[in-house]
């Protein structure tokens, strides 16, 4: 599969969970967290932090909150600005051809 086949794939699937009001990504965010609070303990709030796959945004949100400099990689330009539209962290989203 080719990066414009992938790139179309991945709109179409962001497109039908954000437009379609569920989410793909909502059964992650519990382990998502549990994960979070485990290891964030080992970080310097200060650091830089990428995300590759940065599906609905909700790690970003998490790691921008407690004070991380984010940058949020994905191959969904659809996605990504979706994400810029509706977070306040709109900075720290990019969309890279992968």
């Amino acid at each position: 599969m080719n990066s414009n086949n992938r790139e179309s794939l991945y709109d179409y699937l962001a497109r039908l969970n954000i437009e379609g009001k569920r989410t793909i990504w909502a059964k992650n965010r519990a382990k998502i967290n549990s994960i979070y609070l485990k290891t964030r303990k080992y970080f310097n709030s200060a650091a830089n932090v990428c995300e590759v796959g940065i599906g609905e945004g909700y790690l970003l949100r998490l790691l921008h909150r407690d004070g991380f400099k984010v940058t949020g990689v994905d191959i969904s330009r659809y996605l990504v600005n979706e994400l810029k539209k509706k977070f306040d962290i709109i900075s720290y989203i990019i969309q890279k051809n992968l």
